[in-house]
């Protein structure tokens, strides 16, 4: 019993003093949020999906390099832009995207255009798709139109 309170005792100061900020993504939209210290090297990167939160822990590679604080954390869109900048983290804290200042927005991913709504490519290339399907290799002998058909 005492050999583990010994051991506890040794490694108890090691917990203490491991740098975290749990990371919330309250936007609609996935995020990425890079972590700087106060000296501005990134200490860290997590995606978080929306609507989700990790905790973010500094790694121990030598124990006797402990991360400066505060903490920036920048959240990023899956395309690279800047979605919002959190400032002043304090170790052992919480921070959400959408308290950090920013513009708050990812552009969408573009979708495929309906195919009902002018988008001849979705006509050929979605099997799916009402109506008859394009065949581009057939090649359509103008003698087959009455001038009555041409408009």
């Amino acid at each position: 019993m005492s050999g583990r309170f010994i051991l506890f005792s040794l490694l108890f100061p090691i917990f203490c003093f491991t740098a975290a900020v749990t990371i919330y993504n309250d936007s609609a939209f996935p995020l990425t949020a890079t972590i700087l210290d106060a000296t501005g090297q990134i200490k860290g990167k997590v995606t978080v999906a929306p609507q989700h939160q990790m905790k973010w822990q500094d790694s121990q590679q030598n124990i006797t390099t402990f991360s400066e604080t505060p903490f920036t954390v920048i959240f990023t869109c899956p395309d690279g832009t800047e979605f919002g900048v959190a400032s002043g983290v304090p170790q052992s804290s919480f921070v959400s995207a959408n308290s950090s200042s920013g513009r708050h927005y990812c552009k969408p991913k573009k979708q495929r255009q309906n195919p009902r709504h002018g988008d001849s490519e979705g006509l050929r290339n979605n099997p799916d798709s009402v109506g008859e399907q394009i065949d581009s290799k057939k090649e359509v002998n103008p003698n087959q139109f009455k001038e009555t058909d041409m408009y």
